[in-house]
């Protein structure tokens, strides 16, 4: 009975990237503040501290083809990158796929209230 328990409880699933990536976080840079939540339903909001001092809300749509990211904003512009994920704990790594090189890391992180 211990051993089939202990096989048991090595079989933990590995969760989904998109299980990985949902919920809050921000990003990992000093100089810029941003917080970005992606949500179960495959929307995404983004706060972005603007030159006034002021979280700027932008809102739209994300999606997954494996571990590649996209996404559109709700005006139907496109995000400037397309990105490839990695995970390691609670941070989250998106590097650029295409067009120039970017890489960012996100923290996992909740929004706080005063942002929104």
């Amino acid at each position: 009975m211990a051993l089939a328990l202990a096989v048991f409880a090595g079989c933990k699933k590995e969760k989904s990237t998109h299980e990985k990536l949902c919920g809050d976080w921000r990003l990992d840079n000093e100089q810029v503040a941003l917080y970005v939540g992606f949500y179960w339903d495959n929307t995404f909001e983004e706060y972005m501290m603007g030159a006034d001092g002021q979280y700027e809300l932008r809102c739209g749509k994300w999606q997954l083809d494996g571990n590649v990211l996209s996404g559109t904003y709700n005006d139907s512009k496109p995000w400037a990158y397309t990105y490839q994920l990695s995970f390691s704990g609670e941070t989250l790594k998106m590097v650029s796929v295409e067009g120039e090189a970017s890489e960012n890391r996100y923290v996992r992180k909740e929004i706080p209230e005063a942002v929104k």
